[in-house]
């Protein structure tokens, strides 16, 4: 038994490194013909592919580009000083794509790696004991927060933070050293601000607040680098801080946004928050990591481990504290009734802390799995968390629709369990360049007009929040598009759009049009649709009310799509 224990520990890094690629490998196999994600996926990186290809990645902010939502402003594109934009600037979508998913997933795995060993596995042990003889349960715990499904155009916003807090934690002990200044200066360029490292700032400022409480003196290096890496990350995006200076209105109205909070009962019910997290940070937390990290606590509190007990608990409950935040905010919000407009103003601040969760979690699987063999150190407990681990790294390859605390079927899975279950179209499918073309010829030897004399609208294949075809496919083609998926538009946009749909629904980052699927009935304004230089609906469903307002011109049918081509008369 000990022969194969030695064995595993030996070369656990590899078959780490070899799991990692298994959960890729659709990708290198299937190439174009591959499953991904379509929720913020291939529906928002004709996005990045736009802005990285227009020749105005670097303009002024007012610039307004054409083909998306009759024309927006450059701020409302990503930033030009973010790797995943230049990584569409250098190669075709489907490589640039590809090549972010597969540094995001092996930077996660290193990065835990690299974490566990130089905090988790030295605060669990005592100094004299062999950490070698624990190479499997650090490298396979690792998997764990390696083979959630990241965001892909999120970069390494949550995929890096492993490898980003261990440069902070090392200045905080003392043992920083160049590479961790190049970490941290370098990680705002694959990453996000407004999406995580906001959020990560304030947390390094808790840290080092309670090693200033604790230690009594400033750690200078630690508090220059913060700044520092603040700094950087806040002019990265400056687009976003000179469009508030310029008085740039955008979409996000705060006279939509609730100030009412729900009752603790309802909100504390609802423990998916914790253990699935949200859609653009999924934990996948249960059922190995959660049953796993709930023993440990038990166990170190029997075996009076008191200091590995009281980190696990205190971890946990950032981690609730975290899942909850953007909901428990609106209790102190109800407190300002006296203010309306400060009200407002805070509710519409998204506290995204659950973006540190999958971290948190990760942390707390690979100390309670390390904890568990720790404490009994014998060949049993070793195959007991070996079991674990390796039970939740197959769950986490294989299983799909556990993600979300709320269903969204088209929602961020891990590429491998995607291409085992073919919900959606695949790549090729989804984009299918020559179905668009041939409805671009058409166009043009039918009615004679180029793609920049028209606009269209799209009718999506389902009244869902997570479409599978919507009209960003269009865009990625080519067309220039009067609805659209923008998370910082203009607020006068969004008042001309709503007067295009009478008004029906709520818009809010998707520009979508309304349809009627049960009887097949489109009501928009369409003597405006006409005004704003609207020709053409391309339908994913037949459209048969109001006859009198359009004509079916011709259905194309492509790789997946079925395309309905309306002419409005």
């Amino acid at each position: 038994m000990n022969k194969w224990i030695n064995l595993l520990n030996r070369y656990s890094f590899y078959l780490g490194l070899i799991i990692v690629i298994i959960q890729l490998s659709p990708i290198f196999i299937l190439g174009k013909d591959v499953y991904f994600t379509i929720w913020d996926g291939l529906e928002y990186i004709s996005m990045y592919e736009y802005i990285a290809k227009s020749g105005y990645l670097f303009a002024d902010n007012n610039i307004i580009l054409p083909h998306l939502m009759n024309g927006l402003p450059r701020v409302s594109f990503p930033t030009e000083w973010n790797v995943t934009v230049w990584l569409f600037y250098f190669f075709e979508p489907f490589y640039a794509y590809s090549l972010t998913i597969i540094i995001i997933h092996i930077v996660a795995f290193l990065g835990m790696r690299i974490f566990i060993k130089n905090h988790i596995l030295s605060f669990v042990l005592e100094n004299n004991e062999d950490k070698m003889k624990y190479n499997f349960l650090v490298d396979f715990s690792a998997l764990y927060f390696a083979l959630l499904p990241h965001w892909p155009l999120g970069g390494l916003s949550i995929a890096g933070m492993p490898l980003l807090v261990n440069s902070f934690l090392n200045f905080i002990k003392y043992k920083n050293t160049y590479k961790d200044w190049l970490c941290i200066i370098l990680f705002p360029f694959y990453s996000d601000f407004v999406f995580s490292n906001l959020f990560v700032i304030i947390f390094l400022f808790i840290i080092g607040l309670v090693q200033l409480l604790k230690e009594k003196k400033i750690n200078l290096n630690f508090w220059a680098v913060l700044f520092v890496f603040a700094i950087i990350s806040g002019l990265l995006e400056y687009r976003l801080f000179l469009s508030v200076i310029q008085k740039f209105e955008s979409h996000r109205s705060l006279d939509e946004i609730s100030t009412k909070p729900m009752s603790l009962i309802k909100l504390f019910s609802n423990f998916d928050l914790v253990i699935k997290s949200y859609q653009d940070a999924p934990v996948k937390a249960f059922p190995f990591v959660l049953t796993t990290v709930l023993f440990s606590i038990i166990v170190t509190y029997l075996s009076e481990l008191r200091k590995i007990f009281w980190s696990l608990f205190l971890l946990f409950t950032i981690v609730l504290l975290f899942s909850y935040s953007n909901y428990l905010k609106l209790y102190f919000v109800a407190l300002l009734s006296f203010e309306p407009s400060v009200q407002k103003l805070l509710s519409g601040l998204n506290l995204r802390f659950y973006v540190i969760n999958p971290f948190l979690w990760g942390l707390l699987y690979s100390g309670s799995i390390l904890t568990i063999y720790y404490v009994y150190k014998n060949s049993k407990a070793f195959i007991f968390s070996s079991l674990i681990i390796v039970l939740n790294v197959f769950f986490l390859l294989f299983t799909t629709g556990t993600t979300y605390c709320y269903s969204n079927s088209n929602g961020l899975e891990s590429t491998l369990s995607n291409n085992i279950k073919k919900p959606h179209p695949t790549y090729r499918e989804y984009f299918d360049y020559d179905l668009f073309d041939n409805i671009k010829k058409f166009i043009l030897e039918t009615y004679n007009l180029k793609t920049n004399q028209y606009r269209i609208i799209s009718i999506n294949d389902s009244n869902s929040n997570y479409p599978v075809f919507s009209c960003m496919v269009p865009f990625a083609n080519g067309f220039y598009n009067l609805d659209g998926y923008c998370v910082y538009y203009p607020k006068k946009y969004k008042e001309k759009f709503l007067e295009l749909i009478k008004y029906r629904g709520n818009i809010n980052n998707k520009v979508y049009v309304p349809f009627d699927y049960e009887n097949h009935k489109l009501d928009i304004n369409f003597e405006l649709f006409k005004q704003i230089n609207g020709k053409f609906i391309f339908s994913a469903v037949e459209i048969i009310e109001p006859k009198d307002k359009i004509k079916l011109v011709k259905i194309f049918n492509g790789l997946y799509w079925k395309i309905y081509l309306y002419e409005v008369l």
